[in-house]
């Protein structure tokens, strides 16, 4: 009897342990993310301050390159239809492709396949929109000869 309420105490205090055991990693984990959260506000507030500095946001700003074709900014390219067609876009890089598709007021969300699909869609537009209607227009005309030389229902 006596042995029994020694392994059920036994028990009972593995278990009390394991809870504290827990318990203590919990609190150290997340005394570990508060310092981490605070140590990544100090370093924001760095930044926000350096940045609200006219001088270093020029020098950040002058630093970075605008997409540019063939030595041009991309946004100052001309928005016709015939420029478009000769540029060269599968070479080109995402930001790139980017810069074009919001010249073209086209969705710049999605891969560069996708960019370059939509500037291709847009170039080739007219003809596009030209061949659907032709092929409309020639199914009409198949639709009423069959419908003229349809055989009377029995």
């Amino acid at each position: 009897m006596e042995r029994i309420r020694e392994q059920r105490a036994m028990k009972l205090l593995d278990a009390l342990q394991d809870d504290l055991h827990a318990q203590m990693r919990l609190e150290k984990d997340e005394l570990g993310r508060n310092e981490e959260n605070k140590r990544e506000s100090v370093r924001r507030k760095a930044r926000i301050a350096r940045l609200s500095d006219p001088q270093e946001r020029e020098r950040i700003w002058s630093r970075e390159q605008l997409p540019s074709y063939e030595g041009v900014a991309i946004r100052s390219l001309p928005k016709t239809r015939d420029f478009w067609r000769e540029a060269d876009v599968f070479g080109w890089r995402k930001d790139e492709l980017d810069a074009a598709c919001a010249l073209l007021d086209l969705p710049t969300d999605g891969k560069k396949l996708e960019l370059v699909t939509r500037i291709q869609d847009w170039v080739y537009e007219p003809e596009i929109v030209a061949r659907l209607e032709e092929q409309r227009l020639l199914e009409l005309k198949q639709d009423a000869i069959l419908e003229k030389f349809k055989l009377p229902k029995s």
